[in-house]
Parts: structure tokens; C-alpha cells; sequence
């Protein structure tokens, strides 16, 4: 089975410091789409886990090496197109540890309108 990380933007998924209906709905839809991979998506554990981390901030700094890790693991990083894609330093990174390892990228587009 394929591992797919994925690279989400703090900015566009993230709202009063919870993840958006939005975000969390195009994750389930990547589930129902692709049946045969697995997708892991640090943004979804760190949001969830980060009140009990007081210490931890929601930075690429904080979070990085953790991330690092993670991608080193993985057969591709797929990045959707969310607002802050291309700011974000966390995302710019991942994609660049990405590219150093040789591990395939993916680019989505996301429909960024409201429902």
C-alpha cells in the first residue's frame, strides 16, 4: 500500500485554532477517492494533540523534524493547493525535503469556495 503524506498550509486550514470543515471534508474525500493508499497528514494529530503541548507552538519550527521524519517514510507528498500553500514555510520545506529525497510531488488543486 502507497503512503502518502500530506502537506497542508497552517493558512486556509486553520481557523480559531481548530481545522476547518472544509479541510477536514477534502482529507475524507481523498479517503473515499483513493481507496488503495494511506495518507498521513501530521496537521490532523498536531491540531488535535497541540492543546496538551502548551510548549509546542504551531510552527515549522516546533514541528519540523517531526515532519521530516514522516516524509522520509513515504512513497509521495501530494500538495493540495490551499490558501497559504505557497507562503507557508512548513509547506515550502516539506516540498524541498521532498525533492531532496527524490520522493514524488503532487500538486492538487482545491476548490477554494465556500459551500
Amino acid at each position: 500500500m502507497e503512503l502518502i503524506f500530506i502537506a497542508i498550509p497552517t493558512r486556509g486550514t486553520v481557523q480559531d485554532g481548530a481545522l476547518t470543515e472544509k479541510f477536514l471534508k477534502f482529507l475524507a474525500g481523498l479517503h473515499r477517492a483513493y481507496p488503495e493508499k494511506a495518507f498521513l497528514c501530521p496537521m490532523v494529530q498536531d491540531y488535535a494533540i497541540l492543546k496538551y503541548l502548551p510548549e509546542f507552538g504551531a510552527t515549522w519550527d516546533a514541528w519540523g523534524q517531526h515532519c521530516a521524519r514522516l516524509i522520509k517514510a513515504c512513497d509521495a507528498v501530494w500538495v493540495p493547493k490551499f490558501d497559504g500553500w505557497m507562503e507557508s514555510v512548513g509547506v515550502q520545506a516539506e516540498i524541498k525535503i521532498a525533492q531532496e529525497l527524490q520522493i514524488p510531488i503532487s500538486y492538487m488543486i482545491v476548490n477554494q469556495h465556500k459551500d
